[in-house]
């Protein structure tokens, strides 16, 4: 009988340490899981702020292209005044 006390209390502790390294496994899978999807979801909001700046600086670049547009304009134009007053500077200085 003494045997079977301590055969029965072997399988006992055999069960509770597997049973123990279960659970341990199952929350070591879950944290994991929890970490992976933390991690995605940080990914996820840093790819949305990045498309976020890459959209401010989309538009910020189609302005800054307009305005340049502008300016060789106003550019040109000024070339054409500067010739028409330079040629009237020349026809209003008496030659030598």
């Amino acid at each position: 009988m003494d045997n079977f006390g301590v055969l029965i209390t072997a399988i006992g502790t055999i069960a509770t340490a597997l049973f123990a390294w279960k659970g341990k496994k199952e929350d070591t899978i879950q944290k994991h899981e929890d970490t992976i999807s933390d991690l995605m979801k940080m990914q996820n909001k840093l790819v949305d702020k990045l498309s976020k700046q890459v959209d401010e600086l989309n538009q910020e670049i189609l302005e800054l292209k307009d305005d340049n547009r502008k300016l060789t304009n106003e550019n040109k134009e000024l070339r054409i005044e500067i010739r028409t007053l330079t040629e009237q500077i020349k026809q209003l200085t008496p030659a030598e």
